[in-house]
């Protein structure tokens, strides 16, 4: 019994590891930008091979001090996305942060990063044939506060908001 326990581990080790190795099916631009009132943020962007027409989007964003990229690493969405046909895009806080904490409630949309979201919406429409009835966003930690500051100020555009707050 053991010994037959010990071999599903180690195939289940095995397995994890060929599909990690294995190339993510998808265009990954980890560089893209677009400028929000005169200054350029950054955003990271997988289009998948097979993306689905019209695509959903799925915006993800880090926490305080993270970045696209190392939200891609530990997230592993850039996969799901691959295999799903959804857009996926890891917008970069400014100054690694997101303007969730300091903000005046009754103006949302003075909030620079719901213009950057805006902003960053729009310039993916432009570009795609997106799903405007599936626009999701995910975040982590201080990610996961400004989602849900996000899905208020833009309830209409956002379909759903998972916000995560916790061990990586």
């Amino acid at each position: 019994m053991i010994i037959a326990l010990l071999l599903v581990l180690v195939a289940l080790a095995v397995t994890t590891a060929i599909v990690r190795q294995r190339p993510v099916a998808a265009e990954i631009s980890p560089n893209e930008q677009v400028m929000v009132d005169g200054t350029l943020r950054k955003f990271r962007q997988v289009v998948p091979h097979s993306l689905l027409d019209p695509a959903p989007v799925v915006f993800a964003l880090h926490g305080i001090g993270d970045s696209p990229e190392s939200m891609a690493g530990y997230s592993q969405l850039d996969r799901l996305a691959a295999d799903n046909g959804f857009l996926l895009v890891y917008p970069a806080a400014h100054s690694a942060m997101w303007t969730s904490m300091q903000f005046d409630p009754d103006n949302l949309d003075a909030n620079p990063d719901v213009i950057f979201f805006d902003r960053l919406l729009m310039n993916i429409a432009q570009r795609f044939s997106i799903d405007r009835d599936r626009i999701y966003v995910v975040g982590m930690s201080n990610g996961a506060t400004f989602a849900q500051l996000l899905v208020a100020a833009r309830s209409s555009e956002i379909a759903a908001v998972v916000a995560h707050s916790g061990s990586k």
